[in-house]
């Protein structure tokens, strides 16, 4: 006993446990295991107190909080994105193995470098406003949540890895984002772990043990808990008496390398039959996943086809496929074919997948010839421009494409303009095998819940689900599997908090930010100030 006090006690002294660089690395590492596992999501409310409580003791020195965040970002960032390494070779695309590995490796290292740059401006934010006291873990949430905010506007625009991802498996604990979105899941972590933290620092650092702290921890954490389920058994409850649609989703196994070798005709098929034996065993509405015409559908060998069969069996078909405008702009689409409306109506997906669907900053990567081999420099993608409602026989239908259902505005806008239920098209047979499949994934939950909408995901190779208003998961069908899945979908009118506020919870963050730098940074150095004058006028008189 006596050897391992002493083992234990000579680890406890060594420098690399007294560092707070070391603390930081392990917070983020564990923090970007949570979105990893499904059983590992309590940790997220705990994981980030070195960061929290480091930023409080260094809140004085710019430059070291800017540093702490920089290098918990990348900790968290280089392990969410180890996927990257591990997603289908590239050689079926023409790379030799030594380009796939360079490739792989250059994605890996340059998103999460970019995206830790982009967080460091957290800690930057948080040296400069210098925030005291009870006040440090909610301008830490604000900054936060303005961070992962802004991520998601732009052409590379890129918001995987939020705090709240990790919450998904456990859907009691996101339904607050019915009220202000994903992100105000991610501030609760946030003061959570910050309430924790200066409790922590008060009691190391000053000898004060301040319950009240951990004690608001608890109730911020137990409130939002029993806010999930009251939410889960009011909506439950009310859903009930809404009109039900039998929705399908169809999903093939293609994985990358067969999807792209196969005869177009061949894929084609698949999809038919599946259709008609969904439509057999009754359904309604069927959504084929994204790109499964590889031409516009409308100019495709198809197209009589799939009419016909709408026509005939009186359905509504939503089909991935490429679409072209008048101008010959190629863009990533779904179309809705209706036995009750004569034309198709289209949606083009927003937003894009830098160097799968478009090159960013030409100029500069045309120098690399070998990367001539994504066959992209003359067939980029456009993106579309706003939210397209399908109005259809069965009911008011609102598509998005893979990349897009990361993205909270994009929903949001769809449910503004009046759609029902959610359809996502998407393609992830690029990362079978990777944690990649069941993150994406996970963001489907998450606009469920914020929208108050069920969600119908078709995914080629898997996942494919039939997701509930409350971010329950009703049907599923995993990786690598054919079939489909179809359940009673129930049409929804009524609109979350903030399916009508959106993401104005980001906004009174931002302000708050900019309230209290000017409080604590421009206020209260201006009374410091004016004490330093009272004194200086006071030692003149006393001299006198």
């Amino acid at each position: 006993m006596n050897n391992a006090q002493n083992f234990f006690s000579k680890i406890s002294k060594a420098k690399i446990f007294r560092s707070s660089f070391f603390w930081i690395v392990i917070s983020g590492v564990l923090t970007s295991l949570t979105l990893y596992s499904k059983y590992l999501f309590f940790l997220t409310w705990i994981s980030i107190i070195p960061l929290c409580y480091f930023l409080i003791k260094h809140k004085d020195s710019i430059r070291k909080c800017f540093l702490l965040v920089l290098l918990w970002a990348l900790s968290f960032y280089l392990v969410l994105y180890t996927w990257f390494l591990f997603t289908q070779p590239m050689t079926i695309m023409g790379f030799d193995e030594w380009q796939d590995i360079l490739i792989k490796n250059l994605n890996w290292l340059g998103v999460s470098l970019a995206q830790s740059l982009q967080m460091s401006l957290v800690g930057l934010a948080y040296g400069l406003i210098k925030p005291k006291g009870i006040w440090s873990p909610l301008v830490l949430g604000a900054l936060w949540i303005v961070l992962e905010w802004a991520q998601g506007y732009g052409e590379l625009a890129m918001v995987w890895g939020r705090l709240a991802l990790s919450q998904y498996n456990f859907a009691p604990i996101i339904q607050s984002a019915s009220l202000f979105g994903s992100l105000f899941v991610s501030f609760l972590i946030i003061c959570v772990n910050g309430l924790i933290a200066l409790y922590l620092w008060l009691l190391i650092n000053q000898k004060i043990s301040k319950k009240s702290l951990y004690i608001a921890a608890a109730l911020v954490f137990l409130v939002n808990l029993c806010f999930g389920y009251t939410r889960i058994a009011v909506v439950n409850s009310s859903i009930k008496k809404s009109h039900t649609v039998p929705i399908a989703a169809v999903q093939a196994d293609l994985p990358a390398d067969i999807k792209w070798s196969l005869q177009k005709s061949e894929i084609f098929k698949m999809h038919y039959d599946l259709t008609v034996d969904a439509i057999n065993n009754g359904a309604k509405v069927i959504i084929w996943p994204e790109t499964i015409i590889l031409t516009a559908l409308e100019y495709s060998m198809f197209y009589d086809d799939l009419k016909n069969l709408v026509n005939d069996k009186q359905i509504t078909l939503i089909v991935g496929s490429y679409n072209h405008d008048e101008e010959g702009n190629s863009y990533n689409a779904l179309y809705c074919l209706d036995y009750a409306i004569q034309d198709y109506q289209v949606y083009r997906k927003r937003q894009l997948v830098p160097l799968g669907e478009f090159v960013p900053y030409q100029d500069l990567l045309n120098k690399f010839k070998f990367l001539e081999k994504f066959n992209l420099f003359e067939n980029d993608v456009n993106p579309g421009k706003e939210a397209v409602v399908f109005n259809t026989s069965y009911g008011d239908f609102s598509g998005l494409i893979c990349f897009d259902s990361i993205f909270q505005r994009f929903s949001y806008e769809s449910v503004q303009k009046g759609a029902q239920v959610l359809f996502i098209g998407t393609n992830d047979s690029w990362y079978l095998g990777t944690a990649a499949i069941q993150q994406h994934y996970g963001h489907a939950v998450l606009r469920a819940v914020e929208n108050n909408r069920f969600v119908v995901r078709a995914a080629n190779a898997g996942v494919s689900g039939i997701i509930s208003c409350t971010g329950k998961t009703i049907k599923e069908l995993g990786s690598r599997k054919t079939g489909y899945i179809m359940y009673e979908v129930p049409l929804i009118n009524q609109k979350s908090l903030y399916a009508i506020t959106g993401d104005i919870i980001a906004y009174i963050a931002l302000a708050s930010a900019i309230v209290a730098f000017a409080y604590f940074r421009l206020l209260h150095n201006k009374k410091l100030f004016s004490n330093a004058q009272k004194n200086l006028l006071t030692h003149k008189i006393n001299n006198k």
